[in-house]
């Protein structure tokens, strides 16, 4: 499960540097207001993925101990 979860942030990060990239290649210099703008929502997107990475890392962490608790109450 954590593998699936850190594959999908994984590729959640490179589409949201793609996109970074792609945003800032085909825009005209006439329209760096929207460019900014869509660059600081993308920044605001990595945040959140950040922050979302962390949430499953405390979970597992939460979980394995569980799990080890368990495993060490049925020894």
């Amino acid at each position: 499960m954590k593998e699936t979860q850190e594959a999908s942030l994984e590729l959640a990060d490179q589409a949201i540097l793609a996109i970074q990239e792609s945003v800032t290649t085909q825009f005209q210099p006439q329209e760096n207001e929207k460019v900014d703008e869509v660059l600081r929502l993308l920044e605001q997107a990595s945040a959140l993925l950040g922050e979302l990475t962390g949430r499953f890392e405390e979970e597992k962490s939460a979980f394995d101990k569980i799990v080890s608790a368990t495993e060490s109450g049925n020894e």
